[in-house]
């Protein structure tokens, strides 16, 4: 639906050098035995709506596991 997995290459190619205005949310890893999986998955729905509604706007999120991408937006922790 238009939502981004943003990679360290999707990143470079995308976002880095664009004048475009980006929505990004930052998810915790997770899997389906963990409880903290509830988190993503409602906040994955959420930008779901909103790029459904604001199909215009550029959405995306940051698997938090991906260190090189956190450090990108100066993020050193987990959510």
């Amino acid at each position: 639906m238009g939502v981004v997995n943003i990679t360290k290459e999707i990143y470079m190619s995308q976002i880095y050098n664009s004048n475009q205005d980006w929505f990004i949310s930052i998810l915790m890893p997770g899997n389906a035995l963990s409880p903290d999986n509830d988190y993503s998955t409602f906040l994955m729905k959420s930008l779901y709506f909103l790029k459904r509604d604001y199909p215009k706007l550029n959405v995306g999120f940051v698997i938090a596991r991906e260190e090189l991408i956190r450090e990108a937006f100066d993020y050193h922790g987990f959510p």
